[in-house]
């Protein structure tokens, strides 16, 4: 699950990458993007790749990617937090929104996602 502002995967092009768009660090044979669609906040670094290991199992078909809006990810982190107490970062957002969309699809189904802490990123949900 991703930004539809930023669809590394549903949208990017396989390519030599850097992790940071000064290029500090190598580039990797992943899929990317040259940029984020709009400055829209969506999360986590701001990082325009994916991981080498993602890309290699996107590309074998062995994962599939869908977009999320920022609407439909902080619908899905709100939720999370009225049913465990806790926030999560706006990024596990889009993951959560693929959670339940799959959840709905297969009811009754163990669904592992993998999360990460979202205090700093409370704020954003206000709205």
């Amino acid at each position: 699950a991703e930004s539809e502002k930023c669809p590394i995967l549903t949208k990017g092009k396989k390519g030599l990458y850097s992790i940071d768009t000064l290029k500090y660090f190598p580039l990797i044979k992943t899929y990317g993007l040259d940029g984020l669609v709009n400055s829209e906040y969506i999360g986590g670094l701001g990082s325009t790749i994916v991981s080498s290991a993602v890309a290699e199992f996107h590309s074998k078909g062995i994962i599939k990617a869908r977009t999320f809006t920022s609407s439909q990810a902080k619908d899905a982190a709100k939720k999370f937090y009225k049913s465990e107490g806790k926030w999560v970062a706006l990024e596990t957002g889009y993951q959560l929104a693929g959670v339940v969309e799959k959840a709905r699809e297969n009811s009754g189904k163990i669904i592992l996602v993998n999360i990460s802490s979202g205090e700093v990123d409370k704020q954003f949900y206000k709205n």
